[in-house]
């Protein structure tokens, strides 16, 4: 059955046995003794002598070999396996069973080593798996013993297919194996660099809002430990979240609840976390999908990020600037006290009369820019507390047009209001709001020849009311718009670069989000500029203090 001439020494594995299957070790994988099995099942029925199953490696080579009919002892002296090049190289995958009466008048057949037992006739098929040549499965009968018969070839097709279906269920959970083992290794070293991560780490399950993972730092952060399996009242209810202006955020809008509901990153997101022990900590809280895998419907990733060592630097330099502010605010009331008592005296010297007017829209555009830097300092070190009440858009719109008509900028000019007078209430400051107003109205004109126009309508997507300053100027470039509300942030291309000290948008979007609401722009480079902010009505905001 292993003939001499096709023969290649290397190590392989030899499994055989006399009377039944090959005796294997207690522990043997499954695929090991389902394919052992298969040569005693094919001479059981076909009452061969001798049946053997060569298993062929990826390289081509013979790996394992199982026998039924010969001992342990035979089969060890017969020698090296075959490689296929005399009557087994017959053998392809979909190809014919070899049946053979007498193999030693066979024009491949050739000589076997003396050590082999004498045989006769051959019946052999190739098994395939995985789209290539992986077994053999081929039976003997001693010279004495009769022929194979086209039943037998029947019996040999159906044994050969169990060999097929054993092979391809060895692979398919040898690659499960594999890929687990992968996804073992992926989760520790994701878990070993969450354990290290000097941000705090949660993945959150989409569903259900329950700890998939968490790190060491996020624990550290909110004062709670985090455990995985943890739901979202344990890990909550302990903890309150602020923004920084002292308006308590829901949980529903932190960026972790928002990227759950929506399947959209979401952040980054400044609060102050309010601890179980009391203590407070400043966050930024972003968040971002993470794909679904296996049976799970996704997850979130959320990241907090400790940043009190940066407010504490920015402490140091808001205390700086509100002191130099301050200290600049006096002489420059003085200078335009005595300047504004200088001007009657200069009726008859027209050519001073306009320096000195030079000299008063300077020191009016110092002053300002004084103000809205001590203004923010206040605002970000949470000084400027907000006077609350229940105001109405109407009023304050009014007020602003008519102080945007007397202004410099605005003489002259069409400023139009279009709010309903049905509008429902805010609960807002009316001094600041009024602010937010002036700002946007004063950029507008200064920006724009042709009229401006204050329009408020019912915000049908957010549930408030949306107010927008709208004008037909040189707009913003595309690149800019995303950046027009941070601190002093000025347009970088266009008839705007390099105007102004960029404090003006960040102060409305300072009052605004102090107020629970949102602020935008929308424009087109040379077409004009709607700047846009959003108030929640007053049951709304009654609703959010409750």
């Amino acid at each position: 059955m292993i003939s001499t001439d096709a023969a290649l020494s290397r190590p392989f594995r030899l499994y055989a046995s006399e009377s039944g299957e090959p005796e294997l070790a207690h522990d043997a994988p499954q695929r090991t003794q389902v394919l052992a099995s298969v040569p005693t099942l094919a001479r059981k029925l076909t009452g061969a002598d001798y049946a053997a199953l060569t298993l062929i490696g990826r390289s081509g080579q013979i790996e394992q070999m199982f026998i039924s009919g010969m001992s342990q002892a035979e089969a060890d002296k017969i020698g090296d396996p075959p490689v296929g090049k005399g009557l087994l190289g017959l053998m392809i995958p979909d190809g014919d069973i070899i049946l053979v009466e007498d193999r030693s008048r066979h024009p491949k057949s050739s000589g076997y080593p003396d050590t082999h037992p004498p045989m006769k006739a051959v019946l052999g098929i190739a098994v395939e798996d995985d789209g290539r040549h992986a077994a053999n499965l081929y039976l003997a009968n001693k010279p004495e013993s009769g022929p194979f018969t086209e039943e037998d070839s029947v019996s040999v097709e159906s044994v050969a297919r169990l060999a097929a279906t054993a092979l391809e269920n060895a692979r398919l959970y040898e690659r499960e194996v594999r890929a687990r083992h992968i996804a073992d290794e992926s989760r520790s070293w994701l878990q070993a660099v969450i354990s290290e991560a000097r941000v705090g780490i949660l993945v959150i399950d989409s569903a259900d809002g329950s700890i998939l993972l968490s790190s060491p730092e996020a624990s550290r952060i909110v004062g709670v430990p985090l455990e995985s399996g943890m739901l979202p009242d344990a890990y909550q209810s302990p903890i309150r979240c602020f923004a920084p202006t002292g308006l308590e955020i829901p949980y529903e809008k932190l960026p972790f609840s928002e990227t759950r509901s929506t399947g959209k990153s979401s952040g980054p997101l400044e609060v102050v976390c309010q601890r179980p022990d009391g203590g407070r900590l400043p966050l930024l809280i972003s968040a971002a999908p993470l794909p679904a895998g296996g049976t799970r419907g996704g997850a979130v990733i959320a990241v907090l990020q400790d940043v009190t060592r940066l407010k504490e630097l920015d402490e140091v330099k808001r205390d700086f600037l509100s002191m130099i502010t301050h200290d600049l605010r006096s002489p420059l009331a003085t200078i335009k006290g005595l300047i504004t008592e200088l001007v009657p005296s200069l009726d008859g010297d027209s050519e001073l009369h306009s320096d000195i007017e030079a000299i008063d829209e300077e020191i009016d555009q110092t002053i300002e820019l004084v103000s809205n830097l001590l203004d923010m300092s206040r605002i970000e070190a949470g000084a400027y507390p907000l006077d609350m009440e229940i105001a109405h858009l109407i009023d304050m719109s009014g007020d602003a047009i008519a102080r945007a008509r007397r202004s410099r900028v605005g003489m002259d000019r069409e400023v139009k209001a279009d709010v309903p007078a049905d509008l429902p209430a805010l609960f807002a400051d009316p001094s600041q709001l009024g602010r937010v107003l002036d700002n946007l109205l004063s950029n507008a004109l200064k920006y724009s020849i042709g009229p401006v126009i204050l329009h408020s309508r019912i915000d049908e997507g957010g549930g408030g009311v949306r107010t927008s300053v709208i004008d037909s100027g040189i707009g913003i470039p595309g690149e800019d718009t995303e950046l027009v509300f941070d601190k002093f942030f000025r347009v970088t291309g266009g008839p705007r670069a390099g105007r102004g000290a960029g404090l003006g948008l960040a102060i409305c979007k300072a009052i605004v989000n102090a107020h629970g609401g949102e602020v935008g722009v929308n424009s087109t480079l040379g077409e004009g500029s709607e700047f846009w902010f959003t108030m929640p009505v007053y049951k709304n905001t009654i609703t959010d203090q409750n």
